[in-house]
């Protein structure tokens, strides 16, 4: 007689010693007993998982019944036979048999357990899908398992399709891509707005494979994804950016042809952005054709195209920002202008700032002085205040409207110049600011310096204190570390974590359920602003709008 064999009729103690006394031995006799026990359980919750724990340790160290295990015609005892196959070690003896055992479980799971609910098969069959896919790759081609991933990746089951559509793109399944182009096309017509996790993540998933697949270059892949560049969903829209991103020069003809469809002035905003982020010469050339030949021509437009210039080291590109200086007249665009400037700044062009200054008209002249208060590199500002006129101007434009940041980076540049009158006015005007945490406080997220430095002077405008973000994760950060926020304000496309994601994880937190949130983007279909209100965004905002525009609609939600 087997040592578990009689165990049901014994004591716990005894029943206990038994079992540990098995795991310890790892006797392949004791196998048939634990898989009757895995068809019939004890009425003792601690037994039957050490009984449990003991199965899955003998059927790893003897692969071969493990195969036959995966094979029984129990329920239970398949399902404890998948468990224990996740950590299946492929190079044990009889450890490919059972591979092939679980790979044709997972086949046959869905019509395979006569008299078990449809729930029942298939919860089977994605543990027998997660099982696989914690094994090694190249053995999973081997064994034939990539037809059952993409027979699946249509379940209905969005775990189920999750598994498979991720397994594809790990496995570099390039004859999935027709399947996977599909599955995406119809995703965008009929899904894409989902408020739901569950609907969304197949999405999410599909998007993710087709990414895997565009980065070990199956043919057509690139292409797919460059479709999607303005899917309907955010989040999807952030993964096929990031990707078209990672890319780098690959995406270049791919972006240049989206930057040529006039017709679709979002399209190319976000082509313009993405040219930036791959920081490519060829983009400067294809971004200035555009800007001289009228086809950036929206303050949207101008906007992304001057900080795309900005992010690429070009001299035609530093030109051209030069001349955009003397005649910007939006106020958005010429903060995007001097973060550009200064980005690209050399000495030799000091003058070429300072002259469009000191010969504009007052109006034109207080936006560029709003827009030069944001710079904070030492060689540009020191251009800036030789200038006597200008010096002044600036001054008083930091004292009446600047952040504290400017204050602190315009004194610092004025004390190194000995220019100790001015310096002190700032100085005061510091010392004079309430205490930190006394003001209310507004979070401002956004990929864009430019709208970040927007943000900090429309925050000082209404003598709120502004922290910035960069993307969604980052303002996360800031709200985990327990800053105090009264608003927000955050742009719907970012890389790393987009606006409606952000917003769904803020909303999902009782204690930011009902903080105030306004959603800045450029894009301009209902289908955004409708994904905006399912995420819980109070107030939306389509770029440009002019700082009154946003102080008022803070002070609305404020009732301040």
């Amino acid at each position: 007689m087997a040592r578990l064999d009689d165990l049901k009729r014994l004591g716990f103690a005894e029943q206990m010693r038994l079992l540990m006394e098995a795991h310890a031995l790892l006797d392949p006799q004791d196998i048939p007993a634990l898989l009757a026990l895995a068809a019939d359980p004890l009425d003792d919750a601690a037994v039957d998982a050490m009984a449990r724990g003991v199965l899955r340790a003998l059927l790893l160290a003897h692969p071969a019944h493990l195969a036959r295990a995966l094979e029984h015609e129990h329920p239970q005892v398949r399902r404890a036979a998948v468990h224990a196959a996740s950590s299946l070690n492929l190079a044990a003896p009889g450890a490919q048999e059972a591979l092939h055992s679980l790979v044709a479980l997972a086949r046959q799971a869905p019509d395979h357990v006569a008299g078990t609910t449809p729930e029942d098969r298939d919860e089977l069959l994605l543990e027998a899908l997660t099982a696989l896919a914690q094994l090694n790759l190249d053995m999973l081609r081997q064994a034939g398992a990539l037809p059952v991933f993409r027979t699946y990746m249509d379940h209905p089951d969005s775990l189920i399709s999750g598994v498979c559509l991720s397994m594809l793109g790990a496995l570099q399944d390039c004859e999935s891509l027709p399947a996977l182009t599909a599955l995406l096309d119809r995703f965008a017509r009929t899904g894409a707005c989902c408020s739901e996790l569950m609907c969304e993540a197949p999405l999410w998933n599909a998007m993710d494979a087709l990414t895997d697949l565009a980065t070990v270059q199956c043919p057509g892949a690139l292409e797919v994804l460059a479709r999607h560049m303005r899917h309907p969903n955010a989040t999807a829209r952030r993964q096929v950016h990031d990707a078209l991103a990672a890319q780098g020069e690959r995406a270049l003809p791919l972006l240049l042809e989206a930057l040529r469809q006039e017709s679709d002035p979002d399209m190319t905003i976000m082509a313009v952005n993405l040219l930036g982020r791959i920081g490519h010469k060829r983009g400067v050339d294809a971004i200035l054709d555009c800007l001289e030949h009228g086809r950036l021509a929206s303050p949207n437009q101008r906007f992304s195209a001057y900080e795309a210039l900005g992010r690429i080291p070009s001299l035609s590109g530093k030109m051209y920002l030069l001349g955009a200086w003397e005649t910007e007249a939006d106020p958005a665009g010429c903060i995007a202008l001097a973060q550009a400037l200064e980005q690209q700044y050399v000495p030799a062009m000091a003058q070429r700032i300072v002259a469009p200054v000191l010969n504009a008209t007052p109006e034109r002249r207080a936006r560029l002085l709003c827009a030069l208060a944001s710079v904070s590199t030492p060689a540009m500002l020191e251009a800036l205040y030789a200038e006597p006129v200008l010096r002044e101007q600036l001054v008083e434009h930091v004292l009446a409207e600047g952040t504290p940041e400017a204050l602190a980076q315009h004194r610092a540049c004025l004390e190194a110049m000995g220019e100790t009158v001015a310096a002190a006015r700032l100085a005061a005007r510091q010392e004079a600011l309430p205490a930190a945490g006394t003001r209310l406080r507004l979070l401002a997220i956004d990929d864009s310096a430019a709208m970040r430095s927007f943000y900090l002077g429309a925050g000082a405008g209404l003598g709120m204190e502004v922290a910035v973000a960069e993307h969604g994760q980052d303002g996360l950060g800031l709200l985990n570390a327990g800053e105090q926020i009264h608003c927000v304000v955050v742009d719907m496309n970012m890389p790393v974590m987009d606006g409606i994601t952000f917003v769904r994880h803020l909303r999902s937190r009782p204690a930011h359920r009902h903080l105030p949130v306004i959603m800045a983007t450029t894009e301009s279909t209902v289908e955004q602003r409708e994904q905006a209100a399912q995420a819980g965004v109070d107030e939306f905002l389509r770029k440009p709008f002019t700082m009154h525009a946003l102080q008022s609609t803070i002070a609305r939600l404020l009732h301040t």
